[in-house]
């Protein structure tokens, strides 16, 4: 708990200090990768981000949110105290410094990186969050945004591509 406070404390302290001037939000969807594929087929993300312009075509700032892994088990797998033959979902919760760069107007790079916190009904961990970003920009505030997102825990990768829309206010 302790962990998600903290969370909260850095995102406040970010979006009061300039009054929602780089405010944005982001959802996507995607299929998973890596050790997570083997217990899950389906990852749903929504972040939060918060940019300061460091330069005519950087800007860095904060971001979380909660990136879950749903699906079946697979053949062969066996889920001691889950719901019937399902997973229970895998919650994660990231708080990364994020950072972008504009190519051009329409297309930019990015790169999130910090660490991410598990939530989940058997275990806890925490591991880190490494997600490299392309957006590509509809219009002036909608992007659309292709992410790769990998959370190194021990050994254990859960990893997702994704596809989703970026929104800034």
């Amino acid at each position: 708990m302790k962990k998600i406070n903290l969370t909260v404390l850095l995102l406040f302290i970010a979006f009061s200090s300039n009054a929602q001037k780089g405010f944005r939000v982001e959802a996507s969807i995607g299929p998973t990768l890596g050790d997570s594929s083997d217990f899950y087929s389906l990852t749903l993300q929504g972040n939060v981000y918060y940019y300061w312009n460091s330069s005519e075509n950087i800007n860095i700032g904060l971001t979380s949110g909660a990136l879950v892994f749903l699906g079946d088990k697979e053949d062969g797998f066996e889920c001691v105290g889950c719901s019937v033959d399902d997973y229970e979902p895998e919650l994660w919760i990231p708080l990364a410094v994020s950072g972008r760069a504009s190519l051009s107007k329409k297309i930019s790079l990015g790169l999130d990186t910090g660490y991410a916190f598990l939530i989940h009904t058997f275990d806890e961990g925490s591991g880190f969050y490494l997600r490299p970003v392309i957006n590509y920009s509809l219009k002036e505030k909608l992007g659309l945004v292709c992410s790769f997102i990998n959370i190194s825990d021990n050994g254990y990768n859960a990893a997702t591509v994704n596809l989703g829309i970026n929104i800034g206010f």
